[in-house]
């Protein structure tokens, strides 16, 4: 059995839909890695990616300088991801 590759995901874990929506595409599209992330609300995102099973949380805090990185295969910093909607009023739609 081969080994499986793990990857910290460095992300935006304050709630933001951007952010948790491309974490759980990630583990949906990649599920033969386990990806770690390290929330600032354990219990939102426990409960949030419970049947992700590639999804590993740790829960302490951490600063990066202290990630050994041979822990882990890579690592991915995601700044932000925001998913605008909106509805305007135009002329052309009428």
């Amino acid at each position: 059995m081969e080994k499986r590759k793990k990857v910290y995901l460095f992300v935006y874990t304050r709630k933001n839909v951007g952010d948790d929506l491309f974490i759980y595409l990630l583990s949906q599209r990649y599920e033969n890695i386990d990806f770690y992330i390290n929330p600032r609300y354990p219990e939102v995102y426990n409960e949030l990616f419970k049947n992700c099973k590639n999804i590993n949380m740790i829960n302490e805090i951490i600063n990066m300088e202290k990630i050994i990185c041979s822990d882990y295969d890579a690592f991915v910093y995601i700044r932000r991801i925001y998913i605008y909607g909106a509805c305007r009023y135009s002329k052309w739609t009428k």
